[in-house]
């Protein structure tokens, strides 16, 4: 009995002892990984062996000197199956816990992977789509702005531009309702027809596109900085005036904004300037 109790010790710290060996060497492999991991089943394997041999060990220490192993046997059964079921049972759990976790982990590392390659898939769709309409808006205006006189050298968006803005002094020295009906009655001469409209369609449809897409601030603020640069001057100006008096969600989108861009002198009175630049109510 005394040579079984201490091969039972022995066994007992040795397998402990592999037990705490494998767990520390479990810890530095999952810093290394920098990752949840599950659990070495070698690990699992010399836990489980250490806490049986402890249960008999136990055992051997608590029973009664006069008590005979071998008629007993059903009743040590008992006893070391009793203590042992329950802990293997919930070293399972903390495995099956341990598994749970890092699905969980994975599914969620998906879930982002997805999410972030769709928002890449939904930003080449914009951009694409962008750059296709920003190519026809300058294809229009090449072909109705921007095409110079043969005598004089000045282009159609240049012309229209300077009859726009050619009374400025005059107007902003009129009341707001003045200014307001005196504009429009220029503008009206101006820019209410065909080819005005297509190009306002064309560009604040290229407007609408950015403001809303589905990506980050910043982002939106540099296709609207390209969309204003592909444009002149002349033509920024049509914009503003043609959408200020015939389309008012344009208007607050080009106020938002801040589209035109042009100082002052180039609008037509102070009203257009102050409702772009300076929060005037619609």
């Amino acid at each position: 009995m005394i040579v079984l109790l201490i091969t039972l010790i022995c066994s007992l710290v040795g397998i402990s002892g592999l037990a705490l060996y494998f767990y520390f060497l479990s810890r530095e492999k999952q810093k290394n990984e920098k990752q949840l991991m599950p659990f070495d089943s070698t690990l699992v394997a010399w836990c489980a062996a250490a806490f049986a041999l402890l249960i008999c060990f136990a055992f051997f220490m608590l029973f009664d000197q006069d008590f005979a192993i071998d008629n007993n046997i059903g009743q040590i059964g008992d006893f070391i199956g009793g203590l042992t079921n329950p802990i293997l049972s919930f070293i399972a759990l903390l495995v099956l816990l341990r598994t749970t976790m890092i699905q969980t982990a994975e599914a969620r590392k998906t879930a982002d992977f997805l999410e972030r390659q769709m928002r890449f898939i939904e930003r080449e769709k914009f951009e694409g789509t962008f750059f296709q309409i920003l190519e026809r808006l300058e294809a229009y205006c090449e072909i109705h702005y921007r095409q110079a006189d043969k005598n004089t050298g000045v282009t159609e968006g240049d012309k229209i531009s300077m009859k726009i803005s050619a009374n400025n002094i005059a107007h902003s020295k009129l009341s707001s309702r003045a200014q307001y009906q005196t504009v429009k009655g220029v503008v009206s001469g101006l820019l209410n027809n065909d080819i005005c409209i297509g190009f306002n369609n064309r560009a604040i449809r290229a407007l609408r596109l950015i403001n809303n897409a589905d990506i980050p601030e910043p982002l939106k603020r540099s296709f609207s900085s390209l969309l204003t640069d592909s444009l002149y001057p002349s033509e920024r100006k049509i914009l503003a005036h043609y959408s200020f008096f015939y389309n008012r969600n344009a208007r607050r989108m080009l106020r938002e904004w801040r589209f035109p861009r042009l100082k002052e002198h180039a609008f037509a009175s102070t009203l257009t300037f102050q409702y772009y630049y300076n929060g005037v109510k619609n």
